[in-house]
């Protein structure tokens, strides 16, 4: 999936992938935004899914897009796990909350709930 900005020249290309697991009322949503320059906001509609608002955010991200993990330095880039409350709008049978994606960046969230 491609998002047009019309402040760039093109496509900023952000990847989207999900999971369900519907025995640990669990759903995971990984992100990945490829552009080096652009922090990218948006909001996540879900159906089907109640979110808690108490979520796990993983977040891989160096303020240099250039840095890597090397043998003298395996931890340059590492992710930064943390926990978050989310801020979550009910509309109907959908839960609407915002995320915020840093330059150059793969965001892992994980929530727990309850699966319609």
């Amino acid at each position: 999936m491609c998002i047009r900005d019309s402040l760039a020249d093109g496509d900023i290309p952000l990847y989207l992938s999900a999971t369900r697991n519907k025995e640990k009322n669990q759903l995971s949503i990984f992100f990945v935004n490829l552009s080096k320059r652009k922090s990218l906001k948006g909001e996540i509609i879900i159906q089907g899914f109640v979110p808690e608002e108490k979520a796990e955010l993983a977040l891989l991200w160096h303020q240099n897009p250039m840095k890597y993990n090397s043998f003298e330095n395996p931890k340059e880039v590492a992710p930064k796990i943390s926990q978050q409350k989310l801020q979550i709008k009910r509309i109907s049978d959908k839960a609407i909350f915002a995320v915020n994606l840093p330059s150059h960046s793969l965001l892992a969230i994980s929530l727990k709930g309850v699966c319609l």
